[in-house]
């Protein structure tokens, strides 16, 4: 009778405790490692925007397809060298300290100084060869003390680049924090269900610091409003920052929204005119005209500025029709490449379906969805319930918030997708909207 063996496996089995221990140090490796170099990304995207031509990268964005390639690349980039940046400083910093520990490297130092001959230096030297003999005869002393003031430089270095990009989420985290735990005690309502925590303080959540956002809401719901006060608390806490204003309505009841707060403005009254005109004007406005500059090279002449796009819904009925996306191209560009550079911009519509400018919103991050909602037309919802940009709460929740607003609005702060009160502001233009009358 014939017994068969069983055959014995090759290998030992992977225990499934120390492969999911082993991708779980690996996952945090790589986590350690993005958060190490993520101020160093930064610092390279700074500079980066400071070196390139600002005329450059406005061409680059204004021709689709290579926009996207181009921004995906410059991210690409700006992370490679960061990583590259955070290496090397990385080696100098520890390469003194296996240096000082490795008794060989010790050795070789000391019996290399103790025993190499030194050259004397004459005054009939030559004044480079002077220099090359005292360089010689400090070697390899030198090499070390060099390192030890490397090491001190690069340790600075990486301070002021981890503890810069420290302070700015810090101060961020702070006034989103402030924002959104400060009751606003001194709001004038005569409201009985007025609870002043549910108000959220719009103005502050998009001018302190500056976000690029859509604010978005029909007519007659306090986006001018909102634009007016937001100016003023921009020119208030920055007056450096310059800001270029085009107005597609140009409704002189209006006027003071804008009036003695922006630094250059262009209007037009687009009701009536063919999409073929409207694009001509925006092209006019963007290139300039014999007359006048245009945003582009305005933009480039300014160390901190803010482009403000009335009226977005009809500049992009006109766009579709004409295929003519530069507006959309140029927000897009400012929101994924200006930051570092202080160019942020603000686009005023009516819905959040921006697609006509060729924008695509739920695509982006950096572009914050603000709407605005009275008591006389929350019927809108329905329009919107399927922007993927709206978290979206019933009729009910939005009323209760309409009814703690003393200005009976609600608010949706795309920052941290929350709805809110919206506290009543100073009205800058000549016309009461809500009763229909002057101010």
């Amino acid at each position: 009778m014939n017994f068969t063996m069983p055959k014995r496996e090759n290998g030992l089995k992977t225990n499934p405790a120390l492969r999911l221990l082993y991708w779980g140090l690996v996952i945090a490796g790589i986590w350690f490692a993005y958060l190490n170099i993520q101020p160093y990304e930064r610092a390279v995207s700074f500079l980066g925007a400071k070196a390139t031509s600002s005329a450059f990268i406005s061409l680059v964005a204004s021709i689709p397809l290579l926009n996207g390639i181009a921004a995906i690349f410059s991210k690409s980039l700006s992370w490679i060298l960061g990583a590259i940046l955070w290496s090397v400083i990385q080696i100098i910093e520890i390469l003194p300290l296996i240096l000082y520990n490795n008794e060989k490297f010790i050795e070789k130092i000391v019996t290399e100084a103790d025993g190499r001959s030194r050259y004397q230096e004459k005054d009939t030297d030559d004044p480079t060869l002077r220099i090359l003999k005292r360089t010689y005869n400090h070697l390899p002393i030198s090499v070390v003390s060099n390192l030890e003031v490397l090491k001190i430089f690069t340790y600075t270095v990486d301070f002021l680049i981890t503890s810069s990009n420290s302070l700015q989420q810090s101060t961020f985290i702070s006034q989103q924090s402030n924002s959104h735990s400060t009751e606003l005690a001194t709001t004038n309502t005569s409201s009985s269900v007025h609870n002043p925590t549910h108000i959220i303080d719009i103005v502050q959540e998009i001018a302190s610091p500056i976000r690029n956002c859509i604010i978005f809401g029909i007519g007659g719901s306090g986006k001018g409003m909102l634009l007016a006060n937001a100016l003023r608390r921009i020119k208030a806490e920055n007056p450096n920052r310059k800001i270029f204003y085009i107005d597609p309505k140009n409704e002189p009841s209006e006027y003071g929204y804008t009036e003695c707060v922006v630094d250059v403005v262009r209007r037009k009254k687009c009701k009536d005119e063919s999409p073929e005109n409207i694009c001509k004007w925006m092209d006019e406005v963007l290139d300039g005209t014999n007359e006048e500059i245009g945003y582009i090279e305005w933009a480039n002449n300014q160390s901190e500025s803010l482009l403000v796009i009335d009226e977005g819904s009809t500049l992009g009925d006109a766009a579709k029709k004409c295929r003519n996306e530069r507006i959309g191209t140029l927000i897009l560009h400012i929101s994924s490449l200006g930051g570092s550079s202080k160019e942020n911009v603000w686009l005023l519509a009516q819905s959040p379906y921006v697609g006509p400018l060729g924008l695509n919103l739920s695509a982006t991050s950096q572009i914050t969805a603000v709407a605005i909602i009275s008591d006389k037309n929350t019927n809108v919802l329905k329009q919107w319930k399927k922007s993927p940009i709206l978290e979206m709460i019933d009729l009910v929740q939005i009323n209760t918030l309409i009814k703690a607003s003393p200005c009976n609005r609600a608010v949706f702060f795309g920052g941290n997708s929350t709805w809110g009160a919206m506290p009543e502001l100073p009205n800058y233009s000549a016309l009461d909207r809500d009763n229909d009358k002057p101010t």
